[in-house]
């Protein structure tokens, strides 16, 4: 399986390619001062101060402080070796050796807390940080080494790495997790570098045709995972290559699955099989929002994510080296100003070739993720354009409790925004942002204040069961009755898009009980109570929240500020405010109406017989969008017979648009529609359908 080596270093470079970077460094300025940037994070990290085996113990949790000096390590690996090679000095080289041999002689590479599991656990997300570091400086000091030490360092890797983490994650009879239970982005990273490991020892690790066979194995499954009924799981990836978890940890788990394909098909003869791996490229990018003037590029943060674009950085590195990424990636790895380890120097053509917005002209402007619950709508790929986000899917782990959720950029800025996330060691990480308080949605009091949902997995996931779309008009319907069954009948959240700047969003309810509802709605900048609507004003940005229906309380509710994985800061006192409008007479079944106007617009609510909706006009075009209430299925073998304006129809929803001669229409699941005498539409079952005519 594995190919002759024949030197040293090359799991990720040879020395051909340190003999070319060592040119370049001496005839390009530009790779001098990147060479120069390294150099002074080496200086960084040999004045440092480095934990003790006594402090990476100090806190018994899953991870302890193993991760502090596993990451200093890490950094070493992806520096030292070129500094070693470019400058000839000795002291980077003996640096290496005594941090390899300080920490050789630890017990173990992982937190105290996993020994005392009903299952002990040996090794985790920071036992790969160790093993990590040691792949690559192993191969890259190989020679430099002597025998001892080489003896020495492999049996730390083997006896505190590979070992463990093959135990643990592999192994047939010894293994303790399997994909239902920790099959998300740990999987793919304490499986991948076990592999990289076994890959680096080939020749000194027991059986490792046969470890390697079923680590690719491993990955491959996880690849194809489809979910299981008793555990609440769900496939990793859907049909497009999106992965469930955020896109930070989209980028995180496989990142690191395409660092240990990279490592696989470069040794080895062996391949991993996973067509899946074709699509990631695409549904990451999905995710990003460009903004003039800002590195990095920015990311939509559902869930436990960060809006800042680096946390894409390791996917896109990892899709380009693989030769699965193109122009795109390379602009959004650009965007990160990765100039962190060797590979940025060594795959410099690869990674940092030129790219431009303009190659993301092709993408398609609107994106529906339904098995995984993400959507997107954008009024374009240029920089500071509009994004609407929604999130409708699974509650679990890293994905929060958000079905139905929403956000809008527009103008380069948040407006509307997710709550983000903070230091999970946080009382208020479960107590309130993985909550559903935490996001935009309609709830009641004091629900799920338990957590139950994110740490058990949502029985029922949230999903969208309908996206229809025209150039003049996008639907999507969200079902978040899943995630909230424990409350509701039925959660119903319908998402319209009239033009690229209107959004009208329509709740439909119906509770067990008679409850008080909230709508929430989070945002950046300052809230401005205006005669008819918020305005949400960001800088020059500012969108325009029409409540159309009904009429709420309205009050401003103070919250947790988000913390490390929101802006980067640090778990802090700081609060922040959000908007609450409240049905205050209990109800079981409710409908609310809300516009969101990004430009000016006149809006007229509409209202009849067992219907509300909203008029909208901006310049010479009018919208017209009712809301059928008969047509939620409250009266057996009775059709949702209604009368909506002028139309007569069973349709849960129509919408109208008019300009000058032209009329467009809309129908969300009807059978006829009517106007005067004329039949515009009939049929037996109930569809949903556009409808386009010139009144001559």
């Amino acid at each position: 399986m594995k190919k002759e080596l024949t030197c040293h270093p090359s799991l990720y470079y040879t020395e051909q390619d340190l003999q070319l970077v060592q040119q370049r460094i001496q005839s390009q300025e530009d790779f001098a001062n990147r060479f120069a940037v390294l150099k002074e994070k080496a200086e960084e990290l040999m004045t440092a101060r480095w934990l003790t085996e006594e402090e990476c113990n100090s806190v018994c949790t899953q991870h302890g402080r193993y991760f502090e000096p596993g990451g200093m390590l890490e950094t070493m690996a992806g520096i030292f070796p070129l500094l070693s090679f470019v400058t000839g000095e000795e002291k980077y080289f003996a640096f290496a050796k005594e941090k390899l041999l300080y920490y050789g002689d630890f017990a173990v590479w992982t937190g105290p807390e996993n020994g005392n599991r009903r299952t002990p656990w040996h090794a985790e997300l920071a036992t790969t940080r160790f093993l990590n570091a040691y792949s690559q400086l192993y191969d890259a000091y190989y020679d430099s080494f002597t025998e001892g030490e080489r003896d020495k360092i492999a049996d730390a890797m083997i006896k505190k790495g590979i070992d463990p983490l093959y135990a643990d994650w592999v192994d047939p009879t010894r293994r303790v997790h399997a994909l239902d239970s920790m099959g998300h982005n740990w999987w793919s990273v304490c499986i991948g570098y076990c592999g990289i490991g076994v890959i680096t020892l080939f020749d000194r690790v027991p059986n490792a045709k046969e470890k390697l066979t079923r680590i690719v194995k491993a990955m491959e499954d996880f690849c194809t995972y489809q979910g299981h009924t008793l555990l609440n799981k769900i496939p990793n990836f859907d049909a497009k290559g999106m992965f469930y978890e955020s896109a930070g940890y989209f980028s995180y788990g496989v990142g690191e699955l395409l660092n240990f394909r990279l490592v696989l098909h470069r040794l080895t003869d062996a391949r991993l099989q996973a067509p899946v791996l074709n699509k990631v490229g695409d549904a990451i990018l999905s995710m990003v929002y460009p903004v003039k003037d800002a590195d990095p590029i920015r990311l939509v943060n559902f869930g436990d994510s960060n809006v800042v674009g680096s946390g894409i950085g390791l996917l896109c590195k990892m899709l380009l080296l693989n030769g699965l990424g193109d122009a795109r990636h390379r602009y959004c790895y650009h965007s990160c100003n990765p100039q962190h380890s060797a590979l940025d120097l060594i795959y410099d053509d690869t990674l940092h070739a030129p790219a431009d917005l303009s190659c993301f002209a092709h993408m398609e402007r609107e994106e529906m993720y339904p098995e995984t619950g993400y959507g997107f709508w954008r009024s374009g790929w240029g920089e500071n354009e509009t994004l609407f986000g929604i999130r409708c899917g699974y509650t679990w782990n890293h994905a929060h409790n958000d079905a139905g959720s929403f956000i809008l950029w527009a103008g380069g800025k948040q407006l509307l925004t997710d709550s983000g996330s903070t230091n999970y060691s946080s009382p208020h990480y479960r107590s309130y942002f993985t909550a559903d308080k935490a996001h935009n949605l309609v709830t009641v009091k004091g629900r799920d204040e338990t957590g139950v949902n994110h740490y058990r997995g949502t029985k029922f996931r949230g999903t969208i069961p309908e996206y229809h779309h025209k150039d003049w008009l996008s639907y999507c319907l969200c079902d978040a009755t899943g995630p909230s069954a424990d409350v509701y009948l039925r959660n119903y959240r319908n998402f319209l898009k009239l033009d690229e700047d209107l959004f009208v969003i329509i709740d439909d309810l119906l509770a067990h009980k008679p409850e008080t509802y909230q709508w929430l709605l989070h945002y950046e900048g300052e809230a401005i109570q205006k005669d008819e609507s918020i305005r949400i004003q960001n800088g020059d940005a500012a969108v325009d929240v029409y409540p159309v229906y009904p009429s709420c309380r309205q009050t401003m509710e103070t919250a947790p500020a988000g913390g490390a994985y929101s802006t980067g800061a640090q778990v802090s006192d700081q609060t922040t405010e959000y908007i609450q409008r409240e049905i205050t007479s209990p109800t079981k079944d409710a409908c609310l109406i809300h516009l969101l106007a990004l430009s000016p617009v006149t809006v007229t609510p509409l209202s009849g017989d067992s219907y509300e909706g909203v008029q909208v006009t901006k310049g010479d075009v009018t919208w017209r969008v009712y809301y059928n209430k008969e047509a939620d299925g409250r009266k057996m073998h009775e059709n949702s017979n209604n009368r909506l304006g002028d139309y007569d129809t069973d349709a849960y929803i129509l919408v109208e648009r008019t300009e000058g001669k032209k009329v467009q229409r809309f129908m969300a699941y009807g059978s006829y529609l009517r106007q005067g005498k004329d039949v515009l539409f009939a049929d037996f079952t109930k569809q949903f359908l556009f409808m386009e005519e010139t009144i001559l």
